[in-house]
């Protein structure tokens, strides 16, 4: 099956090296059979044949559509390139190649890029294939970053989330674990005063509680509830987030009052609730 999609898209790029006629890569077809070719393989970030196949054809198409346009197709091309010009840089077009030799930072750059985009189209269309690619690219950007690189926690946080979405998709616990120690690695790398902490501790803390939902772990649910108090505190009292943060932290408490029988932390709950109510504007 992989094998007959990467012969069709390979040759439809022939054809467009022979007759260079527009429409053989910008019909919505010739997308529509990367797109095919990528929701077949397991992870196509590191199927480099796939790569490159992509790779090309969103190049093809940024050539045809031009700067403005193209811009979508350049950036996926980036992306795929980048995959393979690590262990085939000559395989990639020239111009790419130099871009690439010229700075080494560019690869995770593209790759965190273009998993945000498909992020985006996750959320508008719950594209399994592209949230399986998003999170290849992101794993491929987090191993290129060093470690005190600023965007390294944005990236980790990135791929948290969405391994988180995939876990939600699939209910594999090994990917929630990931999303874990991803959410817990970007908030150690954010600074105090950083103003996407907050955000950070709350996406840790809700995927702490979905693993205590799934194994009933106190240590998980004791975890969620701490990250969920430093997300609230990290959060000026005017910010739009403010009420949802409350509010997660009050299921969170109110979970383990259940569990537990706390007085506390029922007070807490209903404190936190009334916070989340006050800061919802009417």
């Amino acid at each position: 099956m992989r094998e007959r999609q990467l012969a069709q898209v390979r040759a439809r790029l022939d054809r467009f090296l022979r007759d260079q006629n527009p429409t053989t890569v910008v019909d919505p077809e010739a997308v529509a059979e990367v797109q095919a070719l990528v929701a077949m393989v397991p992870d196509p970030t590191t199927d480099l044949e796939v790569a490159l196949a992509a790779g090309q054809l969103h190049w093809a198409r940024c050539l045809v559509l031009g700067a403005d346009d193209g811009q979508q197709d350049l950036e996926a091309a980036l992306a795929w390139f980048a995959s393979v010009y690590q262990s085939y840089p000559d395989v990639v077009p020239d111009r790419v190649r130099a871009y690439f030799d010229r700075d080494r930072s560019a690869l995770p750059e593209a790759w965190a890029d273009h998993a945000v985009t498909l992020l985006g189209v996750v959320m508008r269309t719950d594209d399994r294939a592209a949230l399986n690619t998003a999170i290849g690219f992101l794993r491929q950007a987090v191993e290129a970053t060093p470690a005190d690189h600023p965007d390294r926690a944005g990236r980790l946080s990135n791929l948290g989330n969405a391994l988180s979405i995939w876990f939600e998709r699939t209910g594999e616990r090994a990917d929630l674990d990931e999303a874990i120690a991803a959410g817990r690695a970007a908030v150690e790398a954010t600074p105090t005063d950083h103003p996407d902490r907050a955000g950070r501790l709350s996406n840790l803390g809700n995927a702490l509680g979905s693993r205590f939902e799934r194994t009933g772990e106190r240590a998980d649910l004791d975890e969620a509830i701490a990250a969920g108090r430093a997300a609230v505190e990290a959060t000026p009292v005017d910010h739009p987030n403010r009420a949802m943060y409350l509010s997660n932290l009050g299921n969170a408490l109110r979970t383990r009052f259940e569990r537990t029988g706390e007085r506390a932390d029922l007070n807490d709950a209903i404190a936190a609730g009334q916070a989340a109510v006050e800061a919802t504007p009417t």
